[in-house]
């Protein structure tokens, strides 16, 4: 996979802040996900969370005052980068 930036992949006014935090995110869950089941990475979680999201396969939910709003199974209302992974 190619090095990319930030500006490169978020685009339609989405805040960098909630990208970053959204990637960090995902990549906790396939990092945890990846431990429960016992399997070994061939790349890092935030890569594969970059390019799942690059892909299309996940996206980050606001609502119209620009907060980051979902449902993750946390019901932590300060949790920052909602992710909606589809599939």
């Amino acid at each position: 996979m190619r090095k990319l930036s930030v500006e490169d992949i978020v685009k339609n006014n989405e805040n960098c802040y909630s990208f970053v935090v959204a990637i960090a995110k995902r990549a906790r869950q396939i990092s945890e996900k990846a431990n429960d089941e016992e399997l070994i990475l061939d790349e890092k979680p935030v890569q594969l969370a970059v390019q799942e999201f690059v892909e299309g396969k996940f996206r980050i939910e606001q609502d119209d005052n620009g907060r980051n709003n979902g449902n993750d199974g946390n019901d932590n209302e300060d949790d920052a980068g909602q992710v909606d992974a589809a599939g």
